[in-house]
């Protein structure tokens, strides 16, 4: 975990509660670090251990306390020009919700050993949409709610209501299903624009693979079919395998399968190899005379 987190929630309690109080939530929360550097990595246990400290000596319920550190949240991260990114995901809280998950792709350039949790969207309408968010940590849920919100008042002005439809646990992370209920209009318009706007791309499958070298083309029946002359270059004899046989899906935490893959057109995809490519001298030399 990233001090970025650590610290605001220090900030928060500071700002909230006063120096006294945040003095003896570190003592409760056996923290003896007075403060956190943005960049460095710290222990997943830090943060659970100062909420509980923080919910105990200020009386305030858990949730109640991470909802409040989410609103907080981001308005903090606007002195490191965060909200500036925030503010650009989009023209509607529609846009924003369904690029959650590229949010935090962009933000592992800066903070490359991140593990965000996982966005997709589904059921939408004029009323809203239905989220899914999945994360490796638990406890977090109302952290999150609580920067929807407020990210729904602070770039578009709109009331986001939360409803948590269920909550469990899949595997090693959380799975939590809600409804945001808020004025989704602009819904309506991207109907009508995706019916006007039908044609294909003016450009062939030849041409597509010549700038794409590394991509990789499956069908229904996860066999691969295709793939550009690098990634052949790299895993020579895949053409024709299962692609779950040789590659694990690492974002988003979904099934690899076709149906999720399909379901989810907004998300980033990212496998990676289940054993270690070789590097073999003059492979980029190979690659480019192909």
């Amino acid at each position: 975990m990233y001090g970025l987190l650590c610290e605001s929630l220090h900030n928060f309690i500071k700002e909230s509660y006063g120096d006294d109080v945040w003095k003896l939530v570190r003592e409760h929360a056996d923290v003896q670090l007075h403060s956190f550097v943005t960049h460095e990595v710290y222990q997943e246990s830090v943060i659970p251990r100062i909420a509980m400290a923080a919910s105990r000596v200020t009386g305030t319920h858990y949730n109640e306390l991470m909802n409040s550190w989410g609103v907080y949240f981001l308005g903090f991260v606007g002195k490191y020009g965060y909200d500036r990114i925030l503010k650009v995901l989009g023209r509607h809280v529609r846009d924003f919700v369904n690029g959650l998950d590229n949010l935090h792709e962009y933000l592992r350039f800066s903070y490359p050993k991140v593990q965000p949790p996982t966005f997709f969207c589904q059921e939408e309408s004029a009323t809203g949409v239905t989220l899914h968010y999945r994360s490796k940590r638990k406890g977090y849920l109302h952290y999150a709610m609580g920067q929807l919100q407020q990210m729904g008042q602070q770039f578009y002005d709109t009331d986001i209501h939360v409803m948590v439809l269920s909550e469990q646990i899949v595997g090693d992370y959380s799975h939590v299903i809600m409804r945001l209920n808020f004025d989704n209009s602009a819904y309506r318009y991207s109907l009508k624009e995706d019916i006007d706007d039908q044609e294909m791309l003016p450009f062939t499958s030849d041409f597509f693979f010549e700038v794409f070298p590394f991509n990789i083309v499956f069908r229904q029946d996860m066999v691969v079919h295709n793939m550009g002359s690098g990634l052949a270059t790299v895993f020579p004899g895949l053409d024709g395998k299962l692609i779950t046989d040789t590659f694990l899906l690492a974002r988003p935490l979904v099934e690899f399968t076709w149906n999720m893959i399909t379901s989810h057109p907004n998300n980033l995809f990212e496998i990676i190899s289940k054993e270690p490519v070789k590097r073999e001298r003059n492979l980029h030399n190979r690659v480019q005379s192909e």
